[in-house]
């Protein structure tokens, strides 16, 4: 599941109503870190270019309601999610700015498979010499 955080419930209506419109199954659930809503991995290219769009769209103006309503961030954070093999999930802390340069070239997904097999190979090494694999 590709999954997206909002800070304000406003926006993750809005974001929802977009995915009703278009049809897009999701789920939703609140975490620690704040109201996440998942989309699954194999949508087609175009619909998946087209949500994130419209994620970044809400994301631009979600930091004005956060202001708007005293609870404006103190600083700016920034996580990927990370599931582990044994169903667990955890958050890895990134700077705001290198994810964003990130996300500025590659698509969600695609950083998603980047993490994903990074994890796997942490999870699973293989001690083989690289050009053996």
């Amino acid at each position: 599941m590709l999954e997206y955080i909002f800070f304000h419930d406003k926006p993750r209506q809005q974001f929802i109503q977009y995915l009703v419109q278009h049809e897009v199954p999701y789920t939703e659930q609140d975490d620690s870190m704040g109201m996440v809503v998942a989309v699954p991995e194999d949508l087609d290219e175009k619909t998946e270019v087209d949500i994130e769009t419209r994620y970044d769209e809400l994301m631009d103006n979600a930091e004005e309601l956060l202001i708007e309503d005293g609870e404006a961030a103190e600083k700016d954070v920034a996580a990927i999610t990370i599931s582990l093999q044994g169903g667990e999930t955890v958050y890895a802390s990134v700077d705001p700015k290198v994810l964003n340069r990130i996300l500025g070239v590659i698509t969600t997904q695609e950083l998603n498979d980047l993490v994903n097999s990074i994890v796997s190979n942490v999870e699973n090494p293989d001690k083989r010499p690289f050009c053996n694999r």
